[in-house]
């Protein structure tokens, strides 16, 4: 689970202050014309995305059967997030927020499309399917931080929240419906997958091409340099540690990653060691998994008035439990069970943090810091994952599971005597 952005921050309060607004509901969020464009952009580009994941996969198994192929993939499309992420956000801040969304829409349509050509005229490579991946994850790396800032100026402060559960929500049905339309595309013709992502790259784009807003267009006069570079960057990282509330926050989430990160190696195999259905068990787990995810960021809209701290540590609370329960549980059905405990704990954890950085976070800003925490929480999953297969070679996963439940029941119980914390009024 990859956190960002911020915490409201303290403002001086005087007896003429403004009552706080009342939290918008998702009706009236949605009459927001240009959010909804942005949101219809996210689903149809996701889905596309959640598709063309599947079909790449098994289209790099038909053409090498490899198992190295399919995590150099893997490699391929994080190594660019990680690297262009660094001065991504500093270029979306000082840039046309919207021109960005709308030249990687285009730009990961055509390389899509090419991919979808080759695949008819039988040219396409494993080697082909690598860069592709490349560069599809170069252009996602600046429409991500784009988008995120986007949100920020076409939703009202008070309303945040719901945005980015609606956000999640979206994000959520759309991890439930990609790998069914994906495995029947590619049961139909690979080429079709393929050719439904380039598709949605540009639906997407259309949507946004349509959103007007002045803040989303500005560009901040003068050539950037790398000094001027470098100093940007610099204003991210110290948003971040400049602000108490904001550098604990940081730290708790770059220790959660590297605690969590290893369920994504330890469920699957968990799923072969309780059922006996093979794959379908492991299916049957991730649709329980991301319907709790969708059930867990409609409940947020309606936990409005709950302090943010308060949902994260409920959040992280869930998923311990059900990490825990995880250990002593050997019956497939209770597992499933399970499986929805910890979809409900993953929004809750995620959303509010979320969002208490993007309100943190000052607006010219934002994507610089957004980047920072990017680069921080990104970097710490593969380093986990990758030190996940030297301790299962030492311990059961039932004993894994637990020290994941200690470790981070240690974490919760640093979180609230931590004063920062506990002062926060976020």
């Amino acid at each position: 689970m990859i956190l960002k952005r911020g915490l409201m921050m303290a403002n001086v309060q005087t007896n003429t202050s403004l009552p706080e607004p009342k939290p918008m509901g998702y009706k009236e969020l949605l009459s927001i014309r240009h959010y909804l464009y942005l949101l219809g952009a996210q689903f149809v580009s996701d889905l596309g995305e959640g598709v063309y994941r599947l079909a790449l996969a098994w289209a790099m198994l038909q053409m090498t059967g490899s198992a190295l192929m399919m995590s150099t993939v893997l490699v391929a499309q994080m190594v660019p997030a990680i690297i262009f992420g660094i001065f991504a956000g500093v270029m979306v801040d000082r840039g046309n927020k919207r021109k960005y969304m709308l030249q990687a829409d285009f730009y990961r349509g055509l390389v899509v499309a090419a991919v979808v050509a080759l695949w008819y005229l039988e040219w396409l490579q494993p080697w082909m399917l690598i860069v592709a991946s490349v560069i599809l994850a170069s252009f996602t790396a600046f429409f991500t931080p784009a988008r995120s800032v986007a949100v920020r100026f076409l939703v009202p402060d008070h309303a945040l929240m719901q945005a980015k559960s609606l956000s999640s929500s979206t994000n959520t049905i759309v991890s439930l419906v990609a790998p069914a339309l994906g495995g029947l595309l590619v049961a139909i013709d690979m080429g079709l997958a393929f050719l439904v992502n380039a598709v949605t790259f540009f639906l997407s784009l259309l949507l946004i091409s349509l959103i007007r807003n002045e803040e989303l267009t500005k560009v901040v006069e003068g050539k950037l340099n790398f000094a001027i570079f470098k100093k940007s960057l610099q204003e991210g990282y110290k948003t971040i540690m400049g602000n108490p509330t904001l550098k604990s926050l940081v730290y708790y989430v770059v220790l959660l990653n590297l605690l969590l990160a290893p369920s994504g190696v330890l469920i699957p195999m968990y799923a072969f060691q309780v059922s006996d259905m093979g794959a379908t068990g492991l299916a049957v787990f991730e649709i329980t998994y991301f319907a709790g995810v969708l059930l867990g960021s409609i409940a947020l809209g309606y936990l409005t008035r709950w302090p943010k701290i308060a949902l994260v540590i409920t959040g992280i609370v869930l998923l311990l439990v059900a990490f825990l329960a995880l250990a002593f549980v050997e019956n497939f059905y209770i597992a499933t069970v399970l499986m929805l405990v910890l979809g409900l704990g993953t929004p809750m954890t995620n959303v509010p943090l979320s969002t208490m950085f993007a309100l943190k976070v000052p607006r010219e800003l934002l994507g610089r810091a957004s980047s920072a925490i990017g680069i921080l929480t990104m970097t710490s999953a593969p380093l986990a994952l990758s030190l996940s297969g030297s301790v299962l070679a030492m311990v059961s996963i039932s004993e894994f599971f637990m020290y994941i439940s200690g470790f981070g029941l240690l974490l919760v119980v640093m979180m609230l005597l931590n004063p920062v914390i506990r002062k926060s009024e976020a």
